[in-house]
């Protein structure tokens, strides 16, 4: 639809509410920067809930690592810009070696703001600075978890459920000779499905996800995987080889329809391949259709 370029995503609204709820707890705790807070609510909110409570972790680590550089920068050496650029660099260093590079943004602005201090206690300015963004990250953090979760399992089952019927597509064209079906945009979906299991992974460590589903959907991952090596090894072969009867009576099967094929030339070595690889992607197909029938 045309329109839906300029549809305001969840995210986004989220993102909107966490500000606000957070600077208004700000204000009513009388935090001195709410800005911070406000940073924090931004930097955490993630396109999966446990992506939200891993960013939340490392930002929370982050914003102390930046804070506690700025201390001891502050009480060894002079405060001025060369030595501001000096810790900036190890602040970027030690994140970079920690694997925290998002929050390397959100620890600079916090090293900058209590480094350059120079009207409170760097002490006491330094705490608050940390439970500022704290604040900020965990209003973020609930706020993902509890208004619309984006939970990785649901959107695998929409990744998964495409790409079945791109199958479907994709066989039709195989067997009726058009090799020039295109696997790019089935190989971007599966990519996209092995990334959304790993979240869902991260979502059954938090205990957002039973053990059960991940193995079901670990399955269907893995026999997707081998459909896509079926495919691109038909692909391959580029001709139109003779369909045997086994694999013809299956795919009129599955697809709800008579395939009027016939093979009058000799069978050739491309024949043998060809029918392993369609035999092979049938298998996958059936197995994974078993596994989602067993979770109804």
């Amino acid at each position: 639809m045309f329109l839906d370029k300029y549809k305001i995503g969840m995210r986004t609204i989220k993102t909107g509410i966490a500000v606000s709820l957070g600077m208004f707890i700000a204000d009513k705790l009388g935090l001195y920067s709410p800005l911070f807070v406000g940073l924090g609510a931004i930097s955490t909110m993630q396109s999966s809930v446990s992506e939200s409570f891993q960013s939340g972790k490392n930002r929370m680590l982050a914003t102390i690592t930046g804070a506690i550089v700025a201390l001891v920068m502050n009480y060894i050496f002079p405060i001025n810009y060369f030595f501001m650029g000096i810790g900036i660099i190890i602040v970027i260093h030690i994140l970079n070696l920690l694997n925290w590079k998002k929050a390397i943004s959100l620890a600079a602005m916090v090293f900058i703001a209590v480094y350059m201090n120079r009207n409170t206690e760097i002490i006491t300015y330094a705490l608050n600075r940390v439970l500022d963004t704290s604040v900020g990250i965990i209003v973020g953090v609930l706020v993902n978890y509890s208004i619309s979760a984006p939970h990785s399992d649901e959107q695998f089952d929409l990744i998964f459920s495409s790409m079945k019927n791109d199958i479907k597509d994709i066989l039709y064209d195989i067997i009726t000779g058009r090799n020039n079906f295109d696997l790019s945009r089935f190989k971007s979906k599966l990519d996209k499905l092995e990334s959304t299991y790993e979240l869902a992974k991260d979502e059954k460590r938090y205990n957002f996800m039973n053990k059960t589903l991940i193995d079901d959907d670990l399955a269907k991952l893995r026999a997707m995987q081998l459909i896509f090596t079926d495919l691109a090894a038909l692909k391959s072969l580029n001709c139109k080889c003779c369909l045997n009867e086994s694999n013809k009576s299956s795919i009129e099967k599955l697809l709800n329809m008579t395939l009027f094929l016939k093979c009058d030339n000799e069978i050739t070595k491309e024949d043998v391949i060809y029918n392993y690889h369609i035999s092979s992607l049938l298998k996958n197909l059936s197995n994974m259709n078993q596994t989602i029938n067993l979770e109804v």
